[in-house]
């Protein structure tokens, strides 16, 4: 009996019986391929514990900022936690003709040791999350499947395939500077990110930026946005409104600007690669978090 908690991990329940085989042997081919994708998201909780103390003492809360409550009752000690990222792999393979399972090892090591993270049926849909707590970025981790047939035969392993997570992608928002005055109408924002790629391995980087009206908007309305664009492709900075698709900044008035999110990708192989998110995770700023020193606000040149 194969028994999985709500973080997928997994564990085994054998009852021992004998029975007869009513079918002749499944003769399995081996698990062709075996495709992988490594998930990295930043949380910065350094980032997030000052933001809670802060409002904490502003609005004069009682208690201790350090502790979080979730909604069923979880009390969740933020001094406590020391890793700054969550990761996952994602494992797919070629389906194998008369196999109604699969197994799934996990190694550290091309050579093993191997470790059983997970059995599936025929009800499973591909592909299978790994959410093991010993993933670590920089760590290269090897997957291998093997097929099972409908009498308990089992197929050839799949040749080993692995994936090194990527280490969390930070990204800092440096120009306009926060509460910046006398900001052109046609501003270039300027950001850092470091760089996660590892040494010879192509790696891509993807940034998504907003900028939003807080006084002085056409219409009145405080939240509406500017300007938001997706997709730029290893840069650290952008003029506004390079596209043509943004309202014209009005002179004298306050903006706000962010990094909503940012992605890096480094391919490994065909089947093999690994991602790192910046801007999931712990926000009190409507979830546009993808720097960790933004959001930023400036203000625009009055006019002569």
């Amino acid at each position: 009996v194969a028994v999985y908690d709500f973080q997928n991990n997994w564990t085994e329940l054998r009852i021992p019986f004998t029975y007869e085989v009513g079918e002749p042997a499944v003769e399995l081919h081996p698990v062709d391929v075996v495709e992988l994708l490594a998930v990295t998201y930043g949380t910065d909780l350094e980032l997030y514990r000052a933001r809670r103390a802060h409002l904490y003492e502003q609005l004069g809360l009682p208690g201790d900022p350090d502790i979080l409550v979730l909604g069923d009752g979880t009390v969740v000690d933020l001094a406590r936690m020391t890793k700054s990222t969550t990761m996952y792999v994602t494992v797919g393979w070629t389906p194998v003709d008369g196999a109604v399972g699969y197994e799934i090892e996990r190694a550290f090591h091309r050579n093993g040791p191997w470790k059983r993270i997970a059995r599936v049926g025929p009800w499973f849909e591909q592909p299978y999350v790994d959410f093991g707590p010993d993933l670590e970025p920089g760590q290269p981790t090897y997957y291998r499947v093997r097929a099972i047939g409908p009498n308990g035969e089992t197929g050839e392993w799949s040749a080993p395939t692995w994936v090194t997570p990527l280490d969390r992608l930070e990204i800092r928002l440096v120009e306009p500077a926060d509460d910046a005055t006398n900001v052109s109408l046609t501003p270039t924002f300027r950001w850092t990110y470091t760089d996660i790629a590892p040494q010879g391995v192509y790696t891509e980087y993807t940034f998504d930026i907003y900028v939003a009206g807080i006084t002085g908007v056409p219409g009145g309305v405080s939240d509406y946005f500017a300007w938001f664009y997706e997709g730029l492709v290893n840069q650290s900075e952008a003029e506004y409104n390079f596209d043509g698709t943004g309202e014209p900044l009005l002179p004298g008035k306050t903006y706000e600007w962010n990094v909503v999110e940012g992605m890096a990708v480094a391919y490994y192989r065909l089947n093999s690669a690994a991602v790192s998110l910046a801007g999931t995770g712990l926000s009190d700023n409507n979830g546009y978090a993808g720097a960790v020193n933004g959001a930023f606000l400036f203000t625009t040149a009055l006019e002569n």
